[in-house]
């Protein structure tokens, strides 16, 4: 306590009285260091969670385009089994209705019209097989040295007495006479660029196929001059499922062309397209003549 004298001469008493507060303040700071860092915390945990809502919605989103394009290839590939099994069922019923009457040539006609339907659906079967090994990891390449162009020769063989009405040109004498690739692979992807030509050509037939050499690779090559393909979806063509505007009213699953990009690709090969809507399209392959550098299946 301090007493003082004022000018009247009264004494005033003063009583002080001292506090430490350092730990106060101290606290102080740290609640609001503690605070800074929670809005951080908080603010960093949002956008975490806009981020993760974010993805979210993109893999709901894939989620249902997937299911889409499943619902949308089963009934594509129902409508396929269906058309050449009606074909089968109504050209056997014929024969057998007619059959004291039926001439050899009518005969002729009408089981190469079942034989065609069941090529259709074999050929269908297969590449849903192949697609579905592929996404099990299951598919095994066996790369083998073999000459392309008996390939090619045989292919282009088959799909004439498929297609007779089509003129299938064929110049392969400038390509490697050996090559290291899986054999029935590369019949696949020929047999199906083939079979893509006739499909999409139906009133220009003709189709040509080159093969040559342009070390270390071999290209092949398959021309129509049909519908070709629009130049917007020309990017998309060979994704799985997708089928361009020109395809419209012309049957398919849309597996073909992405089926034939991956097989390519396990032999570390490529495959590109050009197409002019209205005036045809072009599928060129290339493949490694010495194969792949490993076996992508083993």
């Amino acid at each position: 306590m301090t007493a003082v004298e004022n000018d009247t001469g009264q004494i005033t008493s003063f009583i002080f009285v001292e506090r430490d507060v350092t730990e106060r303040i101290k606290q102080s700071k740290i609640l609001s260091i503690n605070e800074f860092h929670l809005e951080e915390l908080v603010d960093e945990h949002t956008a975490m969670l806009e981020k993760q809502a974010i993805r979210l919605q993109k893999a709901l989103r894939r989620e249902r385009d997937a299911n889409e394009l499943h619902r949308k290839f089963v009934t594509m590939t129902s409508h396929e089994f269906r058309t050449p099994l009606a074909i089968i069922d109504g050209e056997a019923r014929r024969i057998f209705r007619r059959a004291e009457m039926i001439d050899q040539e009518e005969i002729a006609t009408r089981m190469r019209k079942i034989r065609n339907a069941v090529d259709r659906m074999t050929r269908l079967m297969e590449s849903i097989l192949t697609v579905a090994r592929l996404e099990a990891g299951k598919i095994l390449i066996e790369p083998v040295a073999c000459d392309p162009r008996e390939t090619l020769t045989e292919c282009c063989e088959i799909q004439r007495e498929i297609s007779p009405h089509f003129e299938i040109v064929l110049e392969c004498a400038d390509m490697e006479p050996m090559i290291v690739v899986d054999p029935a692979t590369l019949e696949q992807v020929v047999t199906n660029l083939l079979s893509n030509a006739v499909k999409y050509s139906v009133n220009s037939p003709r189709i040509e196929v080159r093969g040559w050499t342009e070390t270390p690779d071999v290209v092949i090559q398959v021309r129509d001059f049909g519908v070709g393909i629009d130049a917007e979806d020309l990017p998309k063509i060979f994704d799985r499922f997708f089928r361009a505007k020109t395809a419209g009213g012309i049957a398919g699953t849309g597996i073909g062309l992405n089926l034939i990009k991956t097989l390519i690709e396990q032999h570390e090969g490529t495959i590109c397209a050009t197409s002019v809507e209205g005036e045809g399209s072009t599928f060129a392959l290339r493949l490694p003549i010495d194969g792949p550098s490993r076996n992508p299946g083993s």
